[in-house]
């Protein structure tokens, strides 16, 4: 069982009101879990007020934030990458997190594990798609 999970989604404030229904089916599965979330600014009271998210970070680049992040996730459990940020992905590579799931795109060499997109997807609802590729893991 995992100690850590850490879901990574940068995107706009819908985003992160589509992520909700993905998060609260992991607290549900694992409530013994520590449930992270890292991503923009404009989420962050939102994320904060969520119920089923323990911690919220957000990431602006800055070699102190960047140190920051490393030194708090150092060798979690798993990072669930739902962007293809590369930058962050670097983040998470250097904080040795065992294992970092997402979409290839320009990060493969910093992923353990490659999901692919399936043509069904680009018609489904997000949170459906988030938890299929959360099942693969």
């Amino acid at each position: 069982m995992y100690r850590r999970i850490i879901m990574s989604r940068f995107g706009g404030l819908g985003d992160m009101v589509m992520l909700t229904p993905l998060l609260r089916g992991i607290k549900t599965l694992y409530p013994e879990t520590r449930l992270t979330v890292i991503g923009n600014d404009n989420a962050k009271e939102m994320m904060e007020a969520c119920p089923f998210v323990d911690e919220y970070f957000t990431y602006d680049k800055s070699l102190k934030n960047t140190l920051f992040l490393i030194k708090t996730l150092w060798k979690s459990d798993v990072v669930y990458l739902m962007d293809t940020l590369y930058r962050i992905s670097t983040v998470y590579a250097m904080a040795r997190i065992k294992e970092r799931v997402g979409l290839p795109h320009k990060r493969k060499a910093f992923l353990t594990k490659c999901l692919t997109v399936e043509p069904w997807m680009n018609y489904a609802y997000e949170p459906v798609v988030y938890a299929y590729f959360l099942k693969k893991v």
